[in-house]
């Protein structure tokens, strides 16, 4: 069946340089293997043949460049698989046909942004919408495996006639994601962050998006705690990575250099240009967290939760001390709390008349829609008692949204409803009308069956005059996923 060589040629052949790998198909013929039963000998011989030569060039210093081959791994014909990036129009297609050759079977697993495609030969990837993908080819044999990748550019994104939704993900598990429900065709697009990056992922436990100077800026709890991308293209521009060892839960912009970013213990400055962070820049005792805020008129207004559980604040910061470049981590910036009363978390709405709003609530219910002036005085008008602010313990933010003319939304009771500061508490008949969005989530290895939700999107009329953001979270403990926002582009951040 098979022929021995002898052993001690072969040594001696390797250790005077005449044997190269390019030569060993000439020892498998040698070797005059005949059929699939002496597939088990010929790995065994071909792991000591290895072996010898990479003991000997190891001491030799030879030339390993065809040591693939050597290794007996698929190899892969010039010019069967794209060198270089390719780009293609809605419509196209293009036909992956690469040829390969082995000793062993050849194994054919194909991924496009990480997703399990095919195990054909080939694999035609189709341009049906504008994307940024990566095409990954692993050939493998009984020995190990060759990787191949090329990036496919679909050009002509836009995400800015609708509304995007910031979807947490399996919460302190999974990366976060982002989908766009689209105003004019009525439909979802899920996982468009990563359709337009070649497959990469926000952070785990996405939190928040705000616009901010033309920029989108995403945060998550873990992991990768700031994503900066374009809004329309959701094309992304820089990352941060992990910022510090708390908690990342909202960005909000300084001035054109700085930002901060609230966590779920002090908050850290970002310098926007070179992404260098100082962390615990403390206020006052925040070791339970801070939300969210807003610039105004050359202070920081930040909702702190600042004496323990259940007891929030809203203070002003002076901007100009927070962009100190002498600035140190150990450092505490002063503060003056505003008398605001809130048991949970809270936005902010910046309105053409020059004025902040926000929701002050109390644990009886009674709650109020407040004006903060230009000079930080304050009027309260009461609104709806079945309003509920969103919790500092698993930190969400709060349902509660406007537009620069002045007009609110908000969720009591289960409801949307539409207010202003001169009709702040609603009834039934200022509820918004919503359209019903069936949401297919992603199986989670642990779940048995797909899993369904049904959120909720305010109709057209609201969603082209409104601005920022409604939450809506679902609540089911068997549902791994959740919309964490809904994000309207083209208005002002709040």
């Amino acid at each position: 069946m098979y022929k021995l060589i002898d052993s001690a040629k072969f040594i001696m052949c390797v250790r005077s340089k005449r044997f190269r790998p390019d030569t060993l198909m000439d020892i498998f013929y040698l070797l005059n293997i005949q059929n699939m039963n002496c597939k088990k000998l010929f790995k065994t011989l071909l792991f000591i043949i290895t072996a010898f030569v990479i003991v000997s060039c190891s001491k030799d210093d030879c030339d390993l460049e065809h040591i693939d081959k050597l290794q007996g791994l698929p190899a892969l014909k010039t010019g069967t698989f794209p060198e270089e990036d390719l780009t293609l129009n809605v419509g196209e297609q293009y036909v992956y046909a690469p040829k390969a050759s082995s000793p062993l079977d050849i194994y054919y697993q194909w991924y496009q942004n990480g997703e399990d495609m095919s195990t054909d030969p080939s694999f035609t990837f189709n341009a049906e919408h504008p994307g940024r993908s990566k095409v990954i080819l692993e050939l493998s044999n009984d020995l190990g495996k060759v990787t191949l990748e090329n990036k496919v550019m679909v050009p002509g994104a836009d995400y800015s006639k609708g509304c995007l939704i910031i979807n947490e993900g399996w919460f302190g598990h999974g990366s976060g994601s982002i989908s766009f429900y689209n105003y004019e065709k009525n439909s979802i697009e899920h996982w468009c962050y990563k359709n337009q990056n070649f497959g990469d992922v926000l952070g785990v436990t996405s939190q928040s998006a705000t616009l901010w100077n033309g920029k989108l800026y995403v945060c998550s709890k873990e992991d990768n705690q700031l994503v900066v991308m374009d809004p329309k293209t959701l094309y992304a521009e820089n990352s941060c990575g992990k910022l510090a060892n708390y908690q990342a839960y909202e960005f909000i912009g300084l001035n054109d250099d700085y930002g901060i970013i609230t966590h779920g213990g002090y908050f850290s400055r970002i310098n926007l240009k070179t992404f260098e962070t100082i962390t615990l820049v403390s206020v006052g005792n925040t070791y339970t967290g801070t939300g969210s805020g807003i610039a105004y008129n050359g202070k920081l207004i930040l909702n702190v939760n600042s004496s323990g559980w259940g007891s929030p604040k809203v203070y002003t910061i002076d901007i100009a001390e927070l962009c100190s470049p002498d600035l140190k981590p150990t450092d505490k910036v002063a503060f003056q709390e505003l008398d605001i009363t809130t048991y949970g978390g809270t936005r902010f709405v910046q309105c053409k008349d020059g004025n902040i709003y926000t929701v002050e609530t109390t644990k009886d219910g009674k709650n109020n829609l407040v004006r903060i002036n230009a000079d930080f005085s304050l009027k309260k008008v009461a609104m709806r008692d079945d309003y509920s602010p969103s919790s500092f313990g698993a930190y969400r933010e709060a349902s509660f949204c406007g537009t620069p003319e002045g007009i609110f939304y908000y969720i009591a009771g289960g409801k949307i409803y539409k207010a202003t500061f001169d009709n702040p508490a609603p009834g039934d008949t200022d509820r918004i009308h919503q359209r019903r969005l069936r949401i297919l989530w992603r199986r989670h290895p642990r779940q048995s069956k797909d899993q369904r939700i049904t959120g909720h999107v305010p109709d057209r009329r609201l969603s082209e005059k409104s601005s920022g953001k409604i939450q809506r979270r679902h609540r089911r403990k068997d549902i791994r996923n959740s919309i964490r926002w809904l994000l309207f582009p083209g208005y002002i951040h709040f």
